[in-house]
């Protein structure tokens, strides 16, 4: 998460410890007798895919409501900006994500998945990949080191740089009748 004067920790999701694994293999081997997997191995790994239950657990508790808070506590407002992954919860109205997030009163709306015009993050993605590129990993340990390395390089200024640039951005595209912009 990136907002003017905020970046989060990166958080990885998907099957790279050992517990996550087991829970995957689990979810296979249930899924191959046709039963239904155990639902705490389903919550912690979904075949390397963010699911609503680790996106609220790892995601939205210690880093969107924390901030959510301090901003609703200190008179200011606060609005999460997602793209429209499943994981996000964007997709139905009863599902345990939007459900959390109606549970806390958090404001939030979706851009298109992927979408660089108006989602300052997809700019900061590009630039992560970009930086880590040059490492020329080859192993997931390598891979990994290489983009928390880089995320910490990131300025908060590179990112509020991003984010001034949003009333352009969004001039452009009307400019543009919705079409391709510059960035």
């Amino acid at each position: 998460m990136v907002s003017w004067n905020y970046k989060s920790d990166l958080v990885f999701y998907g099957c790279d410890d050992k517990e996550a694994e087991k829970s995957q293999k689990r979810v296979e081997k249930a899924k191959k007798k046709g039963e239904q997997p155990p639902k705490d191995d389903l919550k912690k790994c979904s075949g390397g895919k963010l699911t609503h239950r680790r996106y609220i657990d790892e995601i939205l508790v210690p880093h969107v409501e924390s901030r959510h808070t301090a901003c609703r506590e200190g008179g200011g407002s606060f609005i999460l900006q997602e793209d429209n992954d499943s994981s996000h919860g964007t997709a139905s109205t009863r599902n345990p994500v939007r459900v959390y997030k109606e549970g806390i009163d958090l404001h939030y709306y979706a851009n298109p998945p992927q979408s660089p015009d108006f989602n300052p993050i997809e700019n900061v993605w590009r630039m992560l990949k970009q930086r880590v590129k040059l490492h020329r990993c080859t192993t997931k340990a390598q891979l990994k080191r290489a983009i928390m390395e880089e995320w910490d390089k990131i300025s908060q200024r590179s990112i509020q740089n991003y984010i001034a640039e949003m009333p352009d951005r969004m001039n452009q595209c009307i400019e543009r009748n919705g079409m391709q912009t510059q960035y």
